[in-house]
């Protein structure tokens, strides 16, 4: 938004929409699910999305399958990405092949991750532990009930509720949740 970028929000989540939304705007990079990754894919009607240089896709892991088939289809190879509310994307998957959709990548220029036992300690590479991120951008408190954010990171961690484990080369692999949760506010 600071250097004048566009965000296209679809109205619906039909691919023909999406591509001609695409079109329209000179789209360059997708943030999208792997449902929408699915039914671009799997779109017939020929039409591509020229100026598209980047596909992201986010909110949980993309079959491989899937990811290979946009790729076929579009000539933009998908990245996979962690994105969560409290913290914007803080981690990135550059590889240059998508070999491992859980695979979510590194972390973003400015933030550091670690894989932390119950006790907050790190864990080896390999083993799994709790997703913490410390970086620029996270959230300044929870509305209900009212948290701020260094009550919230007693120990400088956000604690994103997902599990995870470090490869040997540096990426981060996805294995789970803690917990589901949802909160909902009652009026």
């Amino acid at each position: 938004m600071r250097s004048g970028t566009r965000i296209i929000i679809s109205k619906d989540l039909y691919a023909k929409t999406i591509i001609e939304a695409a079109q329209r705007h000179q789209a360059t990079v997708l943030y999208a699910s792997p449902m929408h990754y699915r039914l671009l894919a799997a779109d017939s009607s020929g039409e591509l999305m020229p100026t598209l240089t980047t596909a992201i896709s986010t909110s949980s892991a993309i079959p491989l399958e899937i990811a290979q088939a946009f790729t076929q289809r579009f000539g933009v190879m998908v990245r996979q990405a962690y994105g969560i509310i409290e913290a914007g994307l803080p981690i990135l998957d550059n590889a240059s092949e998508l070999s491992e959709p859980n695979s979510v990548g590194h972390p973003a220029d400015g933030f550091a991750v670690e894989i932390l036992t119950d006790a907050n300690t790190p864990v080896t590479d390999g083993k799994i532990g709790h997703l913490a991120i410390r970086g620029p951008g996270l959230f300044d408190a929870y509305l209900m009930p009212w948290q701020t954010a260094s009550q919230a990171m007693p120990n400088g961690w956000f604690m994103t509720g997902d599990l995870a484990y470090r490869r040997p080369d540096g990426r981060i692999v996805i294995a789970g949740r803690e917990k589901s949760l949802i909160k909902r506010v009652r009026k």
